[in-house]
């Protein structure tokens, strides 16, 4: 494992300190003198920068640099570390203690202080003599009241000598000396430098020096516990390779398998970091570090108001210590809760606690906050930080609220209510609401097997009408999402014999989205006899699906907005109001109504986010395909991270290929062969008009025979395909192949198929009429298909070959601008090679948009950039945009990355000197 100087890693995200430092050097060895604070909590890395801001003035002719260190022992001696600097290198016989921390002045330890003074004043009049005098003193906070009160009067007197001064320090503890300090600064023209944490890119980096090999995505995840502080990174390094939890190939370092504290080895790891961390938490005052550890019991985030009450303590007697937490760094603000801004040192105060005592307190804060009437989900989140010591106590409170904790935060609502049902006394009275809640829950969060086998359970023990029939609804419909058609019809047959079931449950069975359009008519007919707002709902959606499928948007919307009008905001039909949002999208956008789409998914999300990332895929998607026709692509694929490694059939309710079909399809046209590769071999089948269009352009990049491609993209025109989402964007390319074989019937069916400027596209292809073809551009560039008019053009610039060169050079060009903005290389070169190919040069190359600055953002990552900079938390930023908050986090962390920002004040920063 390869182990970097620390002046490598001191470099690593202060380029812009070191840089501002050198130019300060430059200007003292010019006469020209300043003050400098430093601050930054424990381990951000203030002496690693001030040593090698220190060797880079070392090399500059004629600097002298003095410099010494803080700590107990120089505190008990009044001007001890002054003197130390100052009389380095005085003596000859001494050797250079500038990067000695130990040593003392032996000549001036006895000095009254009053001669104390003066002296440190003739030396630096002294040194300065000798040429413009560099004095640091790192630790700065730690330095004792004369020393401060004499670099005061220093600081003074930079105007007008050749003397920079630079001192480190923390933030807390706040003395009344560092106060004065920061304001002479201020008063004389200094420069007040605050070190923020890394950017997860640069802690990457950090790992990845410590590692000798690049660390992984598991990996990764784990270093964010971190908070960006380089010293806590290199402990937690430290402490995975000590427990062997860190595994090495190819060049990648990557967690292992096994769990952290699972064996002896990995709980002396969690230990011996515990207590690394928590020794660095010293400068706190007790009472602080006993609000934090409380503090950390309530979770990474926590409510002044509930740590009150479970410290049973006023919040005004608390405000000091909070205060002092927040200034170290420790905690900060969000929104209206406070939130430990690194895992570790959430983990490390958590781990300090004794066991047994651990287990106490939490329920001693639990049982305040129920009885203080706190937010359900915040006594769950005690009770979930040590199940193995709930076993009963917790169960009624659970059984009373579950209804308000499966609807504020489901999540933690299943992972608690399993843990009641495996109670092996739980009594029936608790056990029947909470496993129908249960079987809801996982159904709501598309957790589909386990709905399905809950709903089993349910019917093999419940005797009430209505019961059953909820539980063959829950389990029928989770099969439908799996697949499973047929089990879910054999199902529903037999529950339909029961006469005692229920006649709305009849209906409700006869309103499955899976049965198609004449059984929706059938059932909406029911659902308003009997005035069943679910009912009529599902039977809406099928009618809704069906008429899309049938290429009749506009019918599709009528049916999904009476449908939506039905159900309203009520939470019990997050399942139903996902399925029509995200159908209303597709229809919006098929009939070009772009913003009505967006605003559609903006006031859904904002309805449904509670329901966590899986559920909320299929919105993802959605947001991700509109970004890609409108040539959004950095767009599209920030959504697609967002939900990575959701399970298949939550990911998209009419298309299980959607995911990897639109993603496979950006990588081949913007020619990232690696990503194209991974997302077409995790392809299920030809659900996906995009999936199709991916294989066939991969087979065309890949010099394939060209009727390879048109082996792929034919299946578009069979009837199984008629209805498939997307179909009209690949019918021009099927053309084209078609076209190239000389295969005409096959090009002509293509162009009989499509309606609208698709239809009009085609036919001119086989008409060989640029003026058609130009009519089909011109409807796309006015409605913002941005991709789909790159590639009219590129079909549009080989018609006008015809009418000479140059006419179709300036239409090849218009095509390549368009494809270099969002990033298709591979459509680009395709596009010049086909001119080529007729003897047309491209002309000059195309300019690609930067890599990194303010020009290098999108245009969505600089409207959030801007939020950013108005002081909006991500979830404000997701409640006035159309994107979910952890879209926004990874349109943040991208943003900060192009920036080379370290902080959200740095993001506001950036734009403001555009």
């Amino acid at each position: 494992m390869a182990t970097p100087g620390e002046a490598e890693c001191a470099e690593l995200g202060r380029h812009v300190e070191l840089d501002a430092f050198q130019a300060l050097s430059e200007d003292l060895a010019g006469g020209a003198g300043r003050c400098v604070l430093v601050e930054g909590e424990p381990g951000i890395g203030k002496t690693a920068l001030l040593n090698a801001v220190l060797e880079r003035a070392r090399r500059i002719t004629g600097l002298t640099v003095c410099s010494a260190a803080c700590d107990a022992s120089t505190s008990r001696v009044p001007l001890s570390v002054l003197l130390t600097a100052l009389e380095s290198g005085l003596n000859p016989d001494t050797a250079n203690p500038d990067t000695d921390r130990t040593a003392q002045p032996t000549a001036s330890r006895d000095l009254p202080l009053a001669a104390a003074v003066e002296r440190v004043f003739a030396l630096v009049d002294r040194r300065s003599a000798e040429g413009p005098l560099l004095l640091a003193v790192d630790d700065l906070h730690e330095a004792d009241e004369a020393s401060l009160l004499v670099w005061q009067r220093l600081c003074a007197a930079t105007a007008r000598t050749p003397l920079l001064l630079i001192g480190t320090l923390r933030p807390v503890p706040r003395r009344t000396e560092m106060g004065r300090l920061r304001r002479t600064l201020k008063d004389n023209g200094g420069v007040f430098l605050s070190l923020a944490p890394l950017t997860p890119g640069e802690v990457a980096t950090l790992a990845g020096r410590l590692l000798g090999a690049a660390p992984g995505p598991r990996l990764t995840e784990r270093l964010v516990s971190a908070g960006g502080n380089p010293l806590y990174v290199r402990e937690l390094v430290d402490a995975l390779t000590a427990a062997e939890a860190i595994a090495f190939a190819d060049g990648i370092a990557e967690l292992t398998d096994t769990v952290p504290g699972a064996s002896p080895q990995q709980s002396g790891m969690a230990d011996a970091l515990a207590t690394a961390v928590t020794n660095r938490l010293g400068f706190l005052g007790p009472e602080t570090l006993r609000v934090l550890r409380a503090a950390a019991l309530l979770g990474p985030e926590f409510a002044v108001a509930d740590l009150s009450t479970a410290l049973r303590r006023p919040a005004g007697l608390l405000a000091l210590s909070v205060q002092e937490a927040v200034t170290a760094g420790i905690v900060e603000p969000v929104g209206l809760r406070l939130r430990f801004r690194h895992g570790l040192l959430r983990q490390a105060l958590h781990e300090t606690i004794p066991a047994p005592e651990r287990t106490a307190l939490r329920q001693a804060a639990a049982r305040a906050l129920m009885e203080n009437a706190a937010p359900v989900e915040h006594v769950a989140e005690l009770i979930i930080g040590d199940l193995d010591a709930a076993d009963g106590w917790e169960t009624e409170w659970v059984a009373r609220h579950a209804a308000d904790l499966a609807r504020r935060s489901p999540e933690l609502a299943a992972q608690l209510f399993e843990h009641i049902l495996g109670h092996p006394d739980l009594d029936e009275k608790h056990r029947a609401p909470l496993l129908d809640e249960l079987t809801d829950l996982y159904f709501t969060l598309a957790r589909y097997d386990r709905a399905a086998e809950l709903a089993g359970q349910v019917l093999e023990h419940a005797h009430e009408p209505n019961r059953r029939g909820h539980a063959v609804w829950i389990a029928a419909s989770s099969l439908d999402r799996l697949g499973r058609i047929a089990e879910a019809e054999d199902l529903v047959a037999h529950a339909e014999s029961d006469p005692e079931l229920p006649e709305i449950w009849r209906a409700r069975l006869q309103a499955r989205p899976a049965l198609g359009e004449e059984a929706a008519a059938r059932a909406l007919s029911r659902g308003e006899q009997l005035s069943d707002p679910m009912t009529i709902g599902y039977a809406l959606y099928g009618q809704s699906a069906a008429r899309f499928q049938a290429s009749d948007p506009l019918g599709s919307l009528e049916a999904t907005d009476r449908a939506l009008s039905t159900i309203g905001n009520h939470p019990g039909f997050t399942d139903l109001r996902l399925l029509l949002s995200t159908l209303r999208v597709s229809a919006l956008t098929d009939i070009d109504r772009f913003d009505e789409a967006a605003e559609t998914l903006r006031t859904a999300r904002a309805a449904d986010e509670r329901v966590g990332p899986t559920r909320l895929a299929p919105y993802a998607i959605a947001a991700a395909e509109l970004a890609y026709q409108q040539g959004r692509w950095d767009d599209a694929l920030t959504e697609l991270s967002a939900i990575r490694g959701v399970p298949t059939p939550a990911l998209h309710p009419r298309n299980p290929d959607a995911y990897h079909g639109l993603a496979a399809l950006i990588a081949i046209r913007r020619d990232d062969q690696r990503n194209a590769d991974r997302h077409l071999s995790a392809l299920t089948g030809t659900t996906s008009a995009y999936a199709l269009l991916a294989r066939a352009l991969f087979e065309e990049r890949a010099d394939q025979p060209d009727n390879s491609a048109l082996a792929t993209l034919r299946v578009i025109l069979e009837p199984s395909h008629e209805g498939l989402e997307h179909r009209a964007s690949v019918l021009p390319v099927l053309v084209r192949f078609a076209l190239a074989q000389g295969d005409m019937p096959l090009a002509a069916a293509a162009a009989e198929s499509a309606q609208g400027y698709v239809a009009r596209w085609c036919r001119a292809l086989i008409d060989a009429d640029p003026d058609q073809l130009a009519l089909a551009a011109d409807h796309l560039r006015a409605v913002g298909r941005i991709p789909e008019l790159a590639w009219a053009l590129e079909d549009l610039a080989v018609l006008r070959i015809r009418e000479g060169a140059a006419p179709a050079r300036r239409t090849l060009a218009e095509a390549r601008a368009l494809s270099t903005e969002y990033g298709a290389a591979w459509d680009a070169r395709r596009a010049a090679a086909r001119l080529r190919a007729h003897g047309i040069r491209p002309g000059n190359r195309t300019t690609n948009r930067p890599r990194t600055g303010p020009q290098a953002l999108t245009e969505t990552e600089r409207r959030i950039a801007e939020l950013v900079g108005r002081g909006l938390s991500n979830s404000d930023i997701a409640a006035v945009t159309s994107l979910s908050r952890r879209t926004v986090e990874t349109h943040v962390s991208r943003i900060l990355a192009k920036l080379g920002a370290r902080s959200r004040h740095e993001i506001a920063e950036a734009l403001r000197r555009e």
